[in-house]
């Protein structure tokens, strides 16, 4: 399934090797035993990746994540949640470890 007319890169966005953005994953609001997980519909949401971003290798972009502008995401992290502006988010999932201040 190809799905890249969902995703939005701005200026300079840096993506790193083995990086994935998916913007498609199953629906599984109703999903119950016995039932065949591969006849599951998708939900399909768009990935925007604002100017200067960085994802580090090996991170995963979930569908309907926008990463801020700036914004820098640890390698092998799974983003699952918007990314604020200048801001550093690592883990899985990514969570905001610093933000980016002005140079004085």
């Amino acid at each position: 399934m190809t799905n890249t007319d969902l995703i939005e890169l701005e200026d300079h966005v840096h993506i790193t090797n083995r990086c994935l953005l998916l913007c498609h994953k199953r629906d599984l609001t109703d999903y119950y035993i016995g039932d065949d997980s591969a006849s599951l519909p998708y939900h399909r949401k768009p990935i925007v990746l604002k100017k200067g971003c960085m994802l580090g290798m090996g991170t995963i972009v979930m569908p309907g994540v926008t990463v801020g502008e700036g914004a820098i995401v640890g390698a092998g992290s799974l983003v699952t949640k918007d990314i604020p502006a200048w801001t550093i988010a690592t883990g899985r999932p990514a969570k905001v470890v610093k933000e980016i201040t002005e140079r004085k």
